[in-house]
């Protein structure tokens, strides 16, 4: 199943068991995945390619309002978000070792023929489609020091 069905499937039983808190949140995060997919001209499913980038972006922002939230004192929001956190995370698949990361990426390099940091940008768009639930800034670290070693 993939994570936009499953999120869906979730989103269906959360309403059912009447668990408000679980069946919002799931809510917000199908409604984020069901924007991408008709973008891309799919209104009935996701790649999890796309689902896990729009999942990363979600806990990424989420991250981002827990560190204001904590610096401001607010732990009613506090509480929210690490929940949200922990849902998010309950369908982001574990994310790869970088020394799993550095393998994929020396087989792209060798493979595109990549020699030098203008090739970056290829690198980097081939990566998560072999690799699902990189993160981008190890991916970037990684690119960038594979690619600037002679």
């Amino acid at each position: 199943m993939s994570i936009f069905s499953q999120i869906q499937a979730d989103m269906v039983a959360a309403l059912k068991a009447r668990d408000t808190e679980r069946r919002a949140a799931l809510s917000f995060l199908f409604s984020e995945l069901k924007a991408v997919a008709v973008e891309k001209g799919d209104r009935t499913d996701l790649p999890d390619a796309d689902a896990v980038s729009v999942l990363q972006k979600q806990k990424k922002s989420r991250d981002e309002t827990l560190k204001s939230a904590e610096d401001g004192n607010r732990e009613d929001l506090a509480i929210k978000t690490r929940y949200e956190i922990a849902l998010i995370e309950e369908y982001l698949p574990e994310a790869p070792s970088e020394a799993q990361v550095e393998d994929v990426v020396r087989a792209v390099i060798a493979e595109l023929g990549a020699n030098s940091m203008r090739d970056m940008g290829k690198v980097m768009a081939e990566v998560p489609n072999r690799l699902a639930g990189t993160d981008k800034s190890v991916l970037s670290g990684v690119v960038k020091k594979l690619l600037s070693t002679p």
